[in-house]
């Protein structure tokens, strides 16, 4: 079964609509007739058509367009507005003479990429190929002359990775034909195209978008993929329709869920911009990464680039959940990959260099979680990807599998480790310092396929036990779990509670540490952590904002036996309308 979390993105926009409630309930009510579709069975050839693409893991996308001179993202001609006619003149100065397709690709090539998805036409309906259909596009309405896509096939063939385009089917703000209203708000072009009544999406569709979508199909050679985006309302036949004439075109080309429709024949999901599942959707799936806050270029100096550890860690929940990572980069106006950018990309590639064999041709992890990082697995191999470094021995909980064997994969020696197992339990001896600050891999060769038990916390070697968000139950109607945040949220309600199962290896006293963020207009709260019969009472303070996290100590407690044990906690006055949000509970031995 897929999970709603896809289900809820298969018709998501690229950007504006995800606030959209109508487009949230009809995904909800969809997710039957789109799971029972998955359930039946891969649709004809998609096994075969996936086959590179699951053992690739990692691409890279590019958004790159006439906007990108701007330096104000690829939605500035609908944010601020701007008529057709003037953006139209953007092109006549459109010249990105230091463009390279040979340094873009041997770029992904050396950061272990195995496929490029660049913007062939984005929204703002600039055709960044020669096409015939309009003459917007680079070769004829540009200085620059020349076919960017056919310079990047070149390249792809000499580095071995696969071209895919990014094509915007259905919202497009220079054709008036195109979508603009969608429901709730109005994405499109309304500004030079304000007569709803005069767009036509099915013969835009028939028109101008597959017979583009043919060009790129057959001037290019062999296409990994076609990346479609923001289907809006399009009607199921006509995104069936236009799966069809991809797979009719070239058969083994992949065909992404955001094409539109519940049971149109699509090959994987797309989830959320840079979106990061709590837990493994099933299926094929994959998620676009951006390197910073922005798709298009950004000049703004306070554009935020994640940090490659960031990215390296994304990479290996994306793999340790069975999915791939999209990761994009905005070339500027000039063709040039921001040295940023540049210098993210060539970090994952260093440990992919000595790591890609823990993410190439994997599959998701068996455990559920893991309190350390993640997993992914190979036939009778798994890798653990280490984040938090623990002290001399790394815990595994619930395998019952015999462990052959035990080594760091950065090891060129591939020493062994010493592994204890008792019961379902196994621990890995390890060095005091991480091989890699980011995500050390520790290889275990085992009997057979993986078997897992359920997955409970355990007690660390230094004592402690920690109970992140992430793991939590959560009991009530409206708290939830948030990705980006890493914590409890939209706690509103008194009477939800969450709670934790985990394992205690040895009594002791125990300090109780609760790390939340409060907004000072919902500080106040009074909340109660309950184990083993006891209870601590805090209150919540504010922290400055939902996003500021600080850690309470509202006291310490015994706990007198080993073995499985349970946390809740509670809110007992909600006087403001909100908790707090929750991410920790830590108990450390005192």
């Amino acid at each position: 079964m897929v999970s709603p979390f896809v289900i809820l993105w298969v018709s998501y926009p690229m950007n504006k609509t995800r606030g959209s409630i109508l487009m949230v309930l009809i995904s909800l009510l969809a997710f039957g007739r789109v799971a029972a579709a998955l359930d039946a069975g891969p649709a004809p050839g998609r096994d075969a058509r996936l086959k590179w693409w699951r053992e690739a893991r990692f691409g890279m996308f590019i958004h790159w367009g006439i906007y990108s001179q701007l330096g104000r993202g690829e939605w500035v001609q609908f944010n601020e507005k701007i008529p057709g006619r003037e953006y139209e003149k953007l092109a006549a100065t459109f010249n990105p003479a230091k463009f390279d397709a040979d340094q873009w690709v041997k770029l992904a090539r050396d950061a272990g990429m195995k496929y490029i998805v660049i913007t062939a036409k984005h929204h703002d309906g600039f055709s960044m190929f020669r096409t015939k259909l309009s003459p917007f596009n680079i070769v004829d309405a540009t200085p620059f002359k020349r076919d960017p896509m056919a310079e990047l096939a070149v390249a792809c063939q000499k580095y071995g990775l696969k071209l895919c385009f990014y094509y915007s089917h259905v919202r497009e703000w220079h054709n008036p034909l195109a979508q603009s209203f969608e429901g709730t708000a109005n994405y499109g072009n309304f500004w030079d195209y304000p007569d709803e009544s005069r767009k036509d999406l099915g013969r835009f569709v028939d028109e101008f978008a597959k017979p583009q979508l043919k060009e790129l199909l057959t001037q290019y050679g062999p296409i990994g993929l076609i990346w479609f985006d923001t289907p809006g309302f399009l009607k199921d036949e006509k995104a069936g329709e236009c799966v069809d004439w991809v797979h009719s075109i070239q058969p083994d080309c992949l065909v992404n869920s955001r094409v539109g429709g519940l049971q149109t024949g699509w090959d994987y999901a797309s989830v959320g911009d840079s979106e990061m599942p709590r837990e493994s959707p099933g299926g094929d799936w994959e998620s676009p990464i951006t390197d910073n806050d922005s798709w298009g270029y950004n000049s703004d100096p306070n554009n935020r680039y994640k940090p490659p550890g960031v990215l390296i860690r994304m990479l290996a929940k994306c793999a340790g959940m069975g999915g791939n990572m999209l990761l994009n980069v905005g070339p500027t106006g000039e063709g040039i990959i921001p040295p940023p950018a540049a210098q993210q990309i060539e970090a994952v590639g260093a440990w992919m260099r000595t790591n890609g064999e823990s993410i190439y041709g994997t599959q998701a992890s068996p455990f559920k979680r893991l309190g350390f990082g993640t997993c992914t697995q190979k036939t009778a191999k798994l890798y653990f990807h280490v984040f938090d470094w623990p002290q001399k021995e790394l815990s595994i909980p619930g395998l019952k599998n015999k462990i052959e064997g035990a080594c760091l994969l950065s090891d060129p020696e591939r020493k062994a480790l010493a592994v204890t197992q008792t019961g379902d339990d196994a621990t890995v001896s390890l060095p005091s310092q991480a091989p890699d600050k980011f995500d050390s891999v520790v290889v275990l060769s085992i009997t057979g396929p993986a078997e897992v038990a359920g997955y409970t916390p355990r007690q660390k070697f230094d004592g402690s036990v920690s109970l992140p968000a992430v793991d939590a139950k959560i009991n009530g109607r409206t708290a939830r779990y948030e990705s980006d945040k890493d914590s409890i949220g939209y706690w509103t309600q008194a009477r939800d509670w969450v709670s934790w199962n985990f394992r205690l290896k040895r009594a002791a006293n125990f300090e109780v540490q609760v790390t939340y963020a409060c907004d000072e207009a919902y500080a106040g709260s009074e909340y109660v952590v309950e184990v083993a019969g006891k209870s601590l009472t805090g209150r919540v303070k504010t922290t400055g904002g939902w996003s500021t996290f600080l850690t309470d100590t509202p006291g310490s407690i015994r706990l007198d036996a080993a073995g499985d044990q349970s946390l809740a906690v509670r809110a007992t006055v909600m006087p403001k309308g909100a908790v707090m949000n929750l991410k920790t509970v830590v108990l450390k031995p005192l």
